[in-house]
C-alpha cells in the first residue's frame, strides 16, 4: 500500500497541468501505444458497456487525468473500481510489466472484489484506454476504436 501511495504521490507531482475534462482524448489506437516497448494490440474485454463506463468514471476522479502523468504507469481495475497503478521499470511497458502489475493487484485486491484487469495506461502525458465491454457489448463489432467513452461531467469529478 505504502508503494502505491509513492507512486500516485509522484505521479502527481510529475504531472503536467493541462486540464482534462472527459476522455474523448484517450488514445484508442493500438499503433500509437507509446508506452508500450513493442506496439501490439492490447485490449481488455470486461463486463457490459455499464460496466466499463462507471470503471472509466471511477478512474477519472481517482488518478485526476488533467494531470497526465510522464511516467509509463498502467491503471488496473477490480469490480468496476480503480484498484492500483504500477510504473514500469525501463521507460516503457513490455508484456511483462503488465502481467505483473494484474498478478500484483489481483493478489491484494482479489479477496474483496475479484481479479484485477488493466483499464488505461499513461505516458508522456498521454491517456490510453485499454478497457473495452465484452465483445457481444460493442456495437457494429469489437472494434475498440468504435467504442465511445464517457464523458465525465465536472460535477462527477468533484465528488
Amino acid at each position: 500500500m505504502k508503494k502505491l501511495i509513492t507512486i500516485f504521490l509522484a505521479t502527481m507531482a510529475m504531472s503536467s497541468p493541462a486540464a482534462a475534462t472527459d476522455l474523448a482524448d484517450c488514445i484508442k489506437d493500438w499503433r500509437k501505444f507509446d508506452f508500450l516497448e513493442e506496439k501490439q494490440p492490447l485490449y481488455f474485454f470486461s463486463g457490459d458497456k455499464k460496466y466499463v463506463m462507471n470503471s472509466y468514471e471511477d478512474i477519472f476522479r481517482r488518478i485526476h487525468l488533467e494531470y497526465k502523468t510522464v511516467l509509463p504507469i498502467i491503471y488496473y481495475e477490480s469490480g468496476g473500481k480503480s484498484a492500483s497503478s504500477t510504473v514500469c521499470d525501463t521507460g516503457k511497458c513490455t508484456i511483462d510489466d503488465i502481467a505483473q502489475g494484474m498478478f500484483d493487484c489481483t493478489e491484494a485486491y482479489a479477496f474483496q472484489v475479484g481479479s484485477c484487469t488493466p483499464i488505461a495506461a499513461s505516458y508522456n502525458h498521454q491517456f490510453y484506454c485499454l478497457l473495452y465491454p465484452k465483445y457481444e457489448q460493442i456495437e457494429g463489432g469489437p472494434n475498440p476504436s468504435d467504442f465511445p467513452l464517457p464523458r465525465v461531467s465536472e460535477d462527477k469529478e468533484n465528488e
